[in-house]
């Protein structure tokens, strides 16, 4: 048997840390302890503290080809729910956009074919459907197609102020004016009337 070899550590030597102590004090309430350990995860949240983050990607770290064939599998079953759509076959076009949601959840689109299905079959879930359209508006504040699914949704409802708080979000993302500020003057005719 040979003898076994050591292999000398050419790594350089760690640098000790120059200055004080990170601050150790503690948050004003528990909200605060909260907000600062998301924050310290790296989970990205909207001005109002709302998660918008992808969770798959968030827990599952992933290899550049996996993150391609993930991509590709929700494109795939994006599709086929698109598809679905337009042939009016609801159980399908639901169906394929939880598989591609179960792929990507950070693509607006897989939300928008998931609500869309929801709005439309029978008997429709108008609730589901804004929950979904309400995270593809997160995804994409400024999309007009997405905003007028979820204006849908809400019409089914009957909620006028969040309609109202939608497009004022959408226009503040960006949306044009010219096409949606006439839309938020008309839902919040009804609101200041009454």
């Amino acid at each position: 048997m040979g003898m076994l070899r050591t292999v000398p550590d050419r790594r350089p030597p760690r640098a000790e840390p120059d200055g004080p102590a990170p601050s150790r004090t503690p948050p004003a309430s528990l909200g605060g302890l909260l907000l600062r350990a998301i924050r310290a995860c790296g989970w990205p949240l909207d001005a109002g503290g709302v998660e918008v983050g992808a969770r798959i990607r968030r827990h599952d770290p992933l290899t550049e080809a996996e993150r391609r064939r993930r991509g590709e599998a929700s494109w795939y079953h994006r599709a086929r729910a698109r598809r679905a759509l337009d042939r009016g076959d609801w159980a399908a076009a639901e169906r394929h956009a939880h598989r591609a949601l179960g792929r990507d959840d950070a693509h607006a689109g897989n939300f928008l074919a998931l609500g869309e299905a929801l709005l439309r079959r029978a008997p429709a879930d108008p609730a589901g459907a804004r929950r979904a359209l309400e995270r593809a508006q997160a995804l994409r504040p400024a999309d007009g197609y997405i905003l007028g699914r979820l204006l849908d949704a809400y019409g089914q409802l009957g909620d006028a102020a969040a309609a109202a708080h939608a497009v004022r979000s959408a226009l503040a993302a960006g949306a044009p004016a010219v096409v949606w500020a006439p839309e938020l003057r008309e839902l919040e005719g009804p609101a200041r009337a009454s």
